[in-house]
């Protein structure tokens, strides 16, 4: 079996091209012929091996000639089955467009994947600073343009579609809930390993991720500010739309360290030597530095996101709070305050995610479907 995964722009190299990127060598380990298809971007520097394949798209929306190119990929490479990686099913998006999905499910299997909470795909949240003026302006927007987009997109096109596959049990639950809609819950095929010894941990609360508005990092700052902890510093990495104000807002702040992009290499080795990993999302599809972390024992203090599913949050290991920064700051008090307790949620992180991993690799959706296909072929070719 032969697949093809497209999206926007490989060479982004953010979480969904990082995924993307997981997904197509472990489809490969599995025995099936694997290629990614960039709409835009040109060669550069992309940790995958395999082929990419560029379409040389150049606007930000695909037009008739853009979607002729494409569907002239795939029918060429002769896919069986094309996975688009959507993180909205907005216009904002490049692949959420319905004539797009039309023209190639005429040549090949069709599977989307929602890489986002899909109840964040019908609200707007408020954001740092914003008067409630500006907000519920927004918020109209949203229902009156968003939000009908969201739902027409998704369920006009889904005569189209094989499976929509979500990445998490919340993500499923929310889908069905918001949209009517069935789908797979296949989680990131991203590799982690099992720590071999032990290494000497820090009092250090870690943040990773993109410095953009629905990180929720102004949450973060005032309950930090809040708990006032003496013995701990608080570590942010990451890049974004944000890093300038970041910077300015940290300036006065005691026990904080402000890191810039990092490799993933070294992000590992932060929440290696880190306590505690602490999450302020708006949403999420399934948070990858969740797995990490929990792999490298950290525990973990996390708001209630929107897509908020429990396979590696449980009581014995987390701390989950709503979005108050009292309420946040609370919880970075209580377990920064027990070094036995935080030692505790730590190993138990790491032997909930050594499950976690072990199960959802026996029950990987992809894994079905390529076993499926070579078991129909081995029937086929008995009978001729």
């Amino acid at each position: 079996m032969k697949f093809g995964i497209c999206l926007t722009d490989i060479t982004c190299m953010g979480g969904v091209e990082t995924v993307s990127i997981a997904l197509a060598r472990k489809m490969k380990e599995m025995g099936a012929g694997c290629e990614i298809i960039s709409c835009c971007g040109k060669k550069g520097i992309v940790r995958w091996s395999g082929r990419t394949i560029y379409a040389g798209v150049q606007s930000r929306c695909l037009n008739k000639h853009d979607i002729r190119k494409i569907k002239k990929i795939v029918t060429e490479r002769a896919y069986d089955a094309v996975i688009m990686q959507l993180n909205t099913p907005h216009k904002s998006c490049m692949l959420a467009n319905k004539r797009f999905i039309k023209e190639l499910s005429e040549v090949s299997e069709i599977y989307i994947t929602l890489h986002n909470s899909p109840k964040s795909f019908l609200k707007r949240y408020r954001l740092y600073q914003e008067s409630w003026f500006s907000y519920m302006l927004k918020k109209l927007l949203t229902i009156v343009k968003y939000r009908p987009r969201a739902l027409w997109f998704l369920k006009s096109s889904r005569r189209y579609v094989q499976k929509y596959i979500t990445l998490s049990k919340g993500a499923y639950w929310e889908l069905k809930k918001y949209f009517g809609l069935e789908s797979a819950v296949c989680y990131n095929a991203i590799d982690f390993i099992e720590i071999s010894e032990p290494v000497k941990k820090d009092n250090v609360i870690l943040w990773a991720g993109r410095f953009c508005e629905e990180k929720n990092l102004p949450l973060l700052l005032d309950a930090w500010d809040e708990a006032n902890v003496l013995d701990w510093r608080l570590h942010i990495i990451g890049d974004g739309s944000m890093r300038k104000w970041l910077e300015n807002r940290t300036k006065t702040m005691s026990r904080i360290d402000v890191s810039g992009l990092c490799s993933h290499e070294d992000v590992l080795e932060q929440m290696k030597r880190s306590k505690i990993f602490v999450l302020t999302s708006f949403y999420e599809g399934f948070p990858t530095v969740i797995t990490e972390a929990s792999n490298m024992g950290n525990a973990i203090i996390t708001v209630r996101y929107d897509g908020f599913s429990d396979e590696l949050l449980k009581p014995e290991n987390s701390i989950c709070t709503g979005y108050s920064k009292q309420e946040l700051a609370a919880a970075i008090q209580a377990m920064a305050g027990s070094e036995e307790s935080v030692y505790s949620m730590g190993q138990n992180s790491y032997h909930i995610c050594r499950k976690f991993c072990r199960q959802s690799s026996e029950n990987n959706f992809w894994k079905n479907i390529i076993n499926m296909d070579n078991n129909g072929a081995e029937t086929d070719a008995k009978k001729g």
